[in-house]
């Protein structure tokens, strides 16, 4: 109608730019792809694009892109309520996409056979080994190996931090704690950011966890974490809360 609203946009590896826009109806392109030298052009015009439809997948205002660094996938989650997770491949291919295929996720099997179906995906980051870690409304799930993500098959891990009480017993990494962020540092650490929790440190796998940051143990003005980014060229973290920005100077190598 009067607008078109763009909620995701992302390059690839390849210097293509690929859009995902809101659309109100299943028979519309919800994701657009325009080569790196068709956006070299002069003049850019409708049918240098390649429209493409995911299915019943209609895109909302939290939408998040993924594009894979270590492989051929595209991750698309809706961020509402009852999220949809889109997996998709390219095939490494880029002029053509009729190729290219997807599957819509709305909740996962794990690495034990248990159902995993969080409300809300909240955020996607590819790590240095190429898993994709997956935030939710209640913790943090795994993508082991992207590229099955189009197969009905596919297992997460539901990242787990054994207790090491003498035991052989272990809790899900952040079980039922909302996350708003994930990011990577350049010892492949995630720092994880929460709605009402503070800021996680955990280790490279996620199976421990390393620090955790609070407004009662540490500078933090708030425990609404709303977003984190590593700085790869000096160590420098940067916190985003609802109380306002953070620098902490980490020790990743």
């Amino acid at each position: 109608n009067y607008a078109c609203h763009v909620p995701a946009l992302a390059f690839d590896r390849n210097n293509n730019l690929w859009v995902v826009q809101i659309v109100d109806a299943i028979t519309k392109p919800v994701m657009h792809m325009i080569t790196a030298a068709n956006l070299k052009k002069d003049e850019v015009t409708a049918s240098d694009w390649n429209g493409i439809n995911l299915g019943d997948f209609k895109g909302d205002k939290d939408t998040r892109i993924l594009i894979c660094k270590h492989s051929n996938m595209i991750f698309i989650s809706d961020g509402t309520w009852d999220s949809k997770l889109v997996a998709y491949d390219t095939k490494g291919t880029y002029e053509d996409v009729s190729d290219d295929k997807f599957l819509e996720w709305t909740k996962f099997i794990d690495q034990d056979g248990k159902v995993f179906d969080p409300s809300y995906i909240t955020w996607l980051n590819e790590d240095a080994d190429g898993r994709v870690w997956i935030g939710t409304d209640v913790g943090v799930v795994e993508i082991t190996r992207p590229e099955t993500a189009i197969n009905s098959n596919m297992t997460i891990n539901h990242i787990k931090v054994p207790r090491n009480d003498g035991t052989s017993l272990a809790d899900y990494l952040l079980d039922a704690q909302f996350v708003t962020y994930i990011a990577c540092d350049n010892s492949n650490r995630k720092w994880i950011s929460t709605r009402g929790s503070g800021l996680y440190l955990v280790s490279e796998t996620g199976d421990a966890i390393l620090q955790h940051y609070t407004e009662e143990n540490s500078p933090l003005p708030s425990n609404t974490v709303c977003s984190v980014v590593c700085d790869s060229r000096n160590n420098s973290v940067y916190i985003g809360t609802d109380m306002g920005l953070v620098e902490y100077k980490s020790d990743s190598s």
